[in-house]
């Protein structure tokens, strides 16, 4: 009967979260950073608290990126947070932060840490009216010498891109990730966690041959993808198995959907997205694109206000950018 299969279920999940709990404090995501490194408190700029548009509503799909591409970005965006930490005067590494975060986690005070740190900057941007400055550098423009370089965002899809000493403007199309909620073990964070998590294992998302996928393409969790998911985060060969998933899927032809998801994984544990999410998040991407010129990127997460990434110009993927928020 149904409280036999919740039975099992919830028997499965604590064997599953059992051998997370024992790796966890070994655990660093696939980019390098440690599991609790991605809330930082962007003084000053952490602004209204107004949620970027597109994260509402048909929640668009999250931006896919080569994992040597990735790899590589995130290497470069690591060495410029470095040198933007270093020319403020800021510890590349804050490392009090981190063992005060520890020792509140030991002792069973995660939330509490969580909440010391506050919300990431970039909560509410981008988003119109944000102006970001900064420079640029790419061997097909000035000689690959540093060139500034200004973003007017309009909305949170389009904007305007800027250059004095590059002598250009350029208007262009924004795509960018939706960010996640702050609050931890709110309704609100575990929707949007489990959405990244519908989109980021979307067989179709992760298939680089295929048409990007729609919003409407991500409204479904299928087995392989559910499988795929909890392999990476515990280790987990073909769980949950066939049956089990179709029970838990008032229409397992069509998958699984997003309340069913929630039900299956915190209905359970209301913790578990909060102990695994760290091992799939590689951090929230932007692109900004017209026909010659694309900047693509990551919101630094402990440089507040900071965008680092790679610029690519007549299909050479040579440059690299810093812009920077200002202040309104």
């Amino acid at each position: 009967g149904p409280s036999l299969r919740r039975v099992r279920r919830a028997g499965a999940l604590a064997l599953l979260g059992a051998a997370l709990l024992a790796g966890f404090r070994r655990f660093r995501s696939a980019d390098g950073r440690a599991a609790g490194a991605l809330a930082f408190v962007g003084r000053g700029l952490a602004g209204s608290g107004r949620r970027c548009q597109t994260a509402r509503g048909a929640y668009e799909p999250i931006l896919r990126r080569d994992p040597y591409d990735n790899e590589d970005l995130q290497g470069f965006v690591d060495k410029a947070s470095r040198m933007w930490k270093r020319t403020r005067n800021l510890p590349e590494d804050d490392l009090a932060r981190q063992k005060k975060a520890a020792y509140l986690a030991r002792l069973g005070l995660a939330n509490k840490a969580q909440q010391q740190d506050g919300p990431p900057w970039h909560l509410g941007h981008i988003a119109a009216g944000d102006v970001f400055e900064g420079y640029f550098t790419h061997p097909d423009v000035n000689g690959n010498e540093m060139t500034d370089l200004r973003l007017e965002v309009r909305t949170p899809a389009e904007g305007e891109v800027l250059s004095k000493k590059g002598m250009f403007e350029a208007d262009v199309a924004i795509r960018q990730d939706f960010p996640i909620a702050h609050e931890r073990l709110s309704e609100a964070r575990n929707k949007d966690m489990a959405r990244y998590i519908f989109h980021k294992f979307n067989m179709k998302w992760r298939d680089f041959d295929d048409e990007y996928p729609k919003a409407e393409d991500l409204e479904r969790l299928s087995l392989e993808g559910l499988q795929l998911f909890f392999k990476q985060v515990v280790q987990a060969e073909d769980f949950p198995p066939r049956d089990m998933f179709d029970q838990a899927c008032a229409d397992p032809a069509k998958g699984m959907s997003l309340e069913e998801f929630l039900a299956f994984t915190v209905g359970e544990d209301p913790q578990y997205l909060e102990n695994t999410f760290g091992k799939i998040f590689t951090g929230r991407r932007i692109v900004m694109s017209d026909e010659d010129f694309t900047i693509e990127g990551d919101f630094s997460p402990d440089c507040p206000g900071a965008i680092f990434g790679f610029v690519t110009y007549n299909n050479r993927r040579k440059g690299t950018f810093e812009l920077n928020l200002r202040a309104k």
